[in-house]
């Protein structure tokens, strides 16, 4: 397990913070790291093949996850763990959103030096479930039945999603 800061002058620092400013346009990046972790990689191919040898399908999206600054040790080394979240608007699990704007509210607490962090992770999306549909065969909770409308994705096992990088922001600049 490792992180290693991406340079400015990398092209995916470039799209990343392209994906942050198309709904966070007032947002300050301070600097993007990306994670390595072979564990967890192994795990989330795992929970991928196992779902598509289900559904004979599977898509992956990139999306982000807002956290607490004391949290991301622990997240890149350990992954997302379902059981810790206490919101479930839509479901049990993690919750992901496709615009960084909405995991900005999820950047709850700042460490020492004024700094809040998000994630952009990949998460694997099967057979979506909303709060209207009352099928129990489903891979993912989501705002939306189809996958091109949704904004919230969840994902209920721990090993579904995946972190990439570690997007640090000063919240608060106007």
């Amino acid at each position: 397990m490792s992180r290693e800061a991406v340079s400015m002058s990398d092209k995916i620092y470039d799209k990343i913070s392209d994906l942050v400013h198309k709904t966070y346009p007032n947002s300050c990046i301070l600097f993007i790291d990306k994670i390595y972790n072979n564990e967890l990689e192994h795990k989330y191919f795992a929970v991928k093949k196992k779902i598509e040898e289900k559904r004979g399908f599977v898509t992956e999206i990139e999306a982000f996850h807002g956290t607490r600054a004391e949290l991301i040790d622990i997240i890149i080394q350990e992954g997302f763990d379902p059981s810790k979240n206490v919101c479930a608007a839509y479901g049990p699990g993690t919750y992901f959103a496709k615009d960084a704007s909405y995991s900005f509210n999820y950047m709850k607490s700042k460490d020492e030096n004024g700094i809040s962090y998000m994630f952009l992770c990949d998460i694997i999306i099967g057979k979506l479930k909303t709060t209207n549909n009352n099928s129990n065969d489903f891979d993912n909770y989501a705002n939306s039945q189809t996958l091109n409308s949704a904004t919230i994705y969840v994902c209920p096992l721990r090993d579904q999603c995946i972190p990439r990088y570690v997007i640090a922001f000063h919240k608060n600049v106007k």
